[in-house]
């Protein structure tokens, strides 16, 4: 049991503590010396390394470039047979949706040792921005490209004249584009995700030894967002591979439903191992961002160079399209006829 026994009181005169009978105040461990003052805390701020950062905006310079130069490409081309046949519009559309995937990286990079908070607050939710739009435009521009070849197809193998223009095909992606640009708008103005510090490791005496800088939701239900345009990316990927699958019996030498589907193959298994990884080493800021980039990277190497690849060197081997083939002469835009 324990009992309070005076040692010391207050001269209210003086203000002075005395002592009480000669009483001496024992400390915990019945020692009279009082315990020596906590050491001062050595709270370490993990920052993310500068040469991994410089690492990862060099492959963000490289899938941008990449993307900059197929859309070069692309526009300064739109004219010959190889790029007119595949639908420059649509390719395009699908360098800028590289383009913006692989920007994402950037925000990705930054933390509070080369910028503010507040310029970590925007990062934060730029980065779903970036990443969102981009990666649902390259898949709707995929799949109106390719709806587009196929209702030209089928319509002519009924003999039917049909003209089908871009502006014919691009409603469902458009529709799609707009509700993944609905859930960001919502995210952003409802809950955005803001730069907290979190404190991972504690010393002896519960203070805080190791702190990281993470992006957080304000309101804990960023999750329900995520979830949100996974769903709505997960619809764009499953019907341009619809589209890809019924376009497979179309014999043109670009046919493009086989790269289409090594594309989504690249993306889902970069993805497949590195998105767990990330789950399990989320207090790690270097791993984190390199996997993340890692993702990225391929996945736009990917569609760039699976989609482009074919074009560019049947381009400058000047091939072209196989006049051979019944559906080789296919231009967007133009009457469909059957031989």
């Amino acid at each position: 049991s324990f009992f309070p026994v005076p040692t010391h009181f207050l001269e209210v005169t003086t203000n002075e503590w005395t002592s009480y009978r000669n009483r001496t105040f024992l400390f915990p461990g019945g020692v009279t010396e009082p315990p020596p003052d906590l050491p001062p805390p050595d709270t370490v701020l993990v920052h993310l390394d500068p040469n991994a950062r410089g690492i990862c905006l060099a492959l963000c310079g490289l899938a941008m470039l990449a993307a900059l130069f197929f859309l070069y490409f692309t526009i300064s081309k739109r004219e010959n047979r190889i790029v007119k046949a595949s639908q420059p519009e649509f390719l395009i559309l699908i360098c800028i949706g590289c383009l913006l995937m692989a920007s994402t990286i950037i925000p990705l990079s930054m933390d509070t040792q080369v910028a503010s908070e507040r310029g970590c607050d925007v990062a934060c939710q730029s980065k779903f921005w970036l990443i969102g739009v981009g990666f649902c435009l390259t898949f709707t521009a995929l799949f109106s490209k390719l709806w587009r070849v196929n209702r030209v197809m089928k319509n002519a193998k009924g003999f039917r004249k049909v003209k089908i223009t871009a502006l014919d095909v691009i409603v469902p992606g458009a529709i799609i584009l707009g509700c993944n640009i609905l859930v960001l708008t919502v995210w952003t103005l409802m809950s955005p995700m803001i730069w907290e510090i979190r404190t991972v490791q504690y010393d002896e005496f519960g203070r805080p030894k190791v702190q990281v800088g993470s992006c957080t939701a304000q309101e804990g239900n960023a999750r329900a967002f995520i979830g949100s345009l996974l769903a709505i990316d997960g619809v764009a990927i499953l019907i341009t591979l619809w589209q890809a699958y019924e376009a497979r019996h179309i014999t043109t030498d670009l046919s493009e439903s086989k790269y289409i589907g090594l594309a989504v193959v690249a993306i889902f298994e970069a993805s497949f191992i590195g998105v767990p990884v990330i789950y399990i080493v989320n207090d790690q800021p270097n791993a984190v961002l390199f996997l993340s980039t890692a993702i990225i990277f391929v996945s736009v190497l990917a569609i760039l160079g699976f989609l482009f690849g074919p074009k560019y060197k049947a381009y400058w081997k000047k091939e072209g399209l196989s006049p051979s083939e019944p559906h080789g002469n296919y231009q967007p835009g133009a009457n469909a006829r059957r031989n």
